[in-house]
């Protein structure tokens, strides 16, 4: 969306992900009518983006998360601690707890913690994030491990640093 990613989210039953793969269109298709409304519209958009730009499948992303929420509903705070961040670029069947993703995104012992505050920050966090010297910067598993691992996108960037690489912290 104006040149930038957006993440949607679909639920998928984890047994019918190999059929998702080997028959994408067919898969989205199937009882699109039944389903919640918002999914509809995710379902209808990968329709589009597969149909019109003939996007395919190009990298599979594994990683540990360690989420907190909030204890206060109304809050909508969120802090989670993404490790061990690995991805592959031949396409497999994904299945729970699989661990062939040869590729590391991040270095070992590294953790990218993400904070989301829907409202306003806690006050507590904001002296937290304040001791410590700690910065907002963006950082994209996907893209990352796209500007590392895809061919075609490290010719493009050759004469530079992937834009999200975690150096130096």
């Amino acid at each position: 969306s104006d040149g930038r990613g957006v993440k949607r989210r679909l639920s998928w039953n984890v047994d019918g992900l190999k059929d998702v793969q080997a028959n994408l269109i067919a898969q989205l298709t199937h009882d699109i009518d039944s389903v919640p409304p918002l999914d509809r519209r995710i379902r209808q958009e990968i329709l589009t983006l597969v149909e019109r730009r003939e996007l395919a499948p190009s990298c599979q992303l594994r990683y540990e998360r360690m989420a907190y929420e909030g204890g206060n509903p109304e809050e909508e705070f969120r802090v989670t601690f993404d490790s061990a961040i690995c991805c592959r670029v031949e396409p497999k069947v994904l299945r729970p707890d699989c661990r062939d993703f040869p590729l590391r995104v991040i270095p070992d012992g590294v953790r990218v913690m993400e904070v989301k505050a829907h409202r306003t920050m806690p006050y507590w966090m904001r002296d937290l994030i304040g001791r410590n010297h700690l910065v907002p910067r963006g950082f994209s598993k996907y893209g990352t491990a796209m500007e590392m691992y895809d061919p075609g996108l490290r010719r493009m960037n050759r004469s530079r640093e992937p834009r999200h690489a975690l150096q130096n912290q």
